[in-house]
């Protein structure tokens, strides 16, 4: 039951902060827009780093050789990588509303719901699920695409 409420609790807080924002005027979150680039930087570093320890760990753990080894074989890692961005990403939407863009629905779903997927796959296990892996690694590497498109260089 726990696990149910857990679970449940990340979407739930998501769905709150996004109506929270809905309802505030775009220019009472213009101070925000000055923290933009900096945690843009801050993510595509963060994003970089996971992606390498994923990559680094597939391999160190022999799991790239098949397809049958990186999707069903589980390997020890750092749990914590995944949740830690996700509060990361959070401020994405909050940035978003401060620029006056709605995120689209895609965005919202993807942050909505995968802390409990995380959840799901950490939870009560010794080591995460062989899948869990493979998206922290694809999450980075899409989140680094996204934002160092956005970073004026």
């Amino acid at each position: 039951m726990r696990l149910l409420l857990e679970t449940l609790a990340a979407p739930a807080a998501y769905a709150v902060l996004v109506s929270q924002l809905r309802q505030i005027p775009p220019k009472q979150l213009d101070p925000l827009i000055r923290l933009r680039r900096g945690h843009n930087v801050l993510l595509a570093v963060y994003s970089g780093v996971v992606a390498v320890i994923m990559a680094v760990k597939l391999a160190q753990n022999d799991r790239v050789r098949t397809l049958h080894d990186l999707v069903c074989v589980s390997s020890p890692g750092e749990s914590v990588l995944w949740l830690e961005s996700k509060v990361l990403e959070w401020f994405d939407t909050v940035l978003l509303f401060a620029a006056g863009r709605s995120p689209s629905t895609l965005h919202l779903v993807h942050h909505a719901i995968t802390p409990s997927l995380v959840l799901l796959s950490v939870a009560q296990r010794a080591n995460p699920t062989p899948v869990y892996d493979v998206a922290v690694g694809l999450n980075a590497w899409c989140h680094l695409w996204q934002v160092c498109r956005e970073l004026p260089l």
